[in-house]
């Protein structure tokens, strides 16, 4: 998460969007969210997922997602998944599928 708050710092203000999305509430632990955010100097946007069914959940995010944390999806301008990154990445991982995202 370090990486992506510091490439939202770089890019996201005006050139990306950025959204966060915690399954804290998957798993009955979105009241520790607020604090993380603070502790990671998080000032992009974030939502909790809640859902009654989390397979559910996960298949209306990702058909070919299996529900491992931490994933990262990029969406190019037209809204088309086009990164899937999952498990922990370097900062240089994500800023090269950004950039690859964002037309170089």
């Amino acid at each position: 998460m370090p990486g992506i708050v510091k490439l939202y710092e770089q890019f996201g203000r005006d050139k990306v969007d950025f959204l966060a999305v915690s399954c804290d509430g998957l798993t009955g632990t979105a009241q520790d969210v607020p604090a993380v955010m603070r502790q990671l100097n998080m000032t992009m946007p974030a939502r909790i997922l809640a859902a009654d069914d989390q397979n559910a959940a996960i298949q209306a995010i990702d058909t070919e997602w299996n529900g491992a944390l931490p994933m990262t999806f990029l969406y190019d301008a037209q809204g088309k998944k086009v990164h899937r990154l999952p498990g922990a990445q370097t900062p240089e991982a994500f800023e090269k599928a950004l950039r690859d995202v964002m037309g170089g």
